[in-house]
């Protein structure tokens, strides 16, 4: 009994060594850039931003911001899921509209104080001498809004009682906006 009340005292005191395994090596080597940073803080900005006269139509809403290394563009991404009372192309279109306005006027240049999307992508207390003179408008000029509305189908399967009514898209400093009905 003394001996296993030994063994007992001896596993549980002993320390135990272990390293990361190779995925976790190779995390702990690779650095955040400062596009993935910015795209970070892009998605956090993204959740925060409210919809006046939009929330209480919206059942749910999802952001996301990603870059596309084929076509050089950031993208800030929406899916919207309209209440039953609004499931319609019209509704769809309107929301479209107002959130498209709303990231305009967040981050547009045209209006003097927004703050553009470019500082998402900027160090904070100091700028880097190596930053490129274009820096801001390169990035303004690459960053795209795309929107895809969805909307209560009248006949639900019971997995997902949504069907896409519109998507909505164009460069973040342009005026128009296109929207489309998807064809599937």
């Amino acid at each position: 009994m003394k001996n296993i009340l030994f063994l007992v005292v001896l596993t549980i005191s002993s320390p135990v060594f272990s390293e990361p395994s190779s995925v976790f090596k190779h995390l702990l080597t690779d650095p955040v850039s400062m596009l993935d940073w910015g795209l970070y803080r892009l998605k956090a900005s993204l959740d925060g931003i409210e919809f006046k006269n939009l929330d209480n139509r919206l059942h749910n809403r999802y952001s996301d911001a990603g870059y596309d290394w084929d076509t050089n563009r950031v993208t800030l991404r929406y899916t919207i899921y309209l209440n039953k009372e609004s499931s319609d192309i019209d509704s769809a279109k309107e929301a479209c509209s107002q959130i498209t306005e709303r990231l305009r006027s967040v981050w547009g240049d045209q209006y003097p104080y927004a703050r553009n999307v470019a500082s998402h992508f900027e160090h904070t207390g100091f700028t880097s001498k190596r930053k490129p003179e274009n820096f801001s408008t390169a990035i303004q000029n690459a960053t795209h809004i795309k929107i895809e509305a969805f909307g209560t189908q009248k006949t639900s399967p019971p997995y997902f009682p949504y069907s896409k009514l519109l998507i909505c898209e164009n460069r973040l400093m342009d005026t128009k906006l296109f929207m489309s009905e998807p064809t599937d």
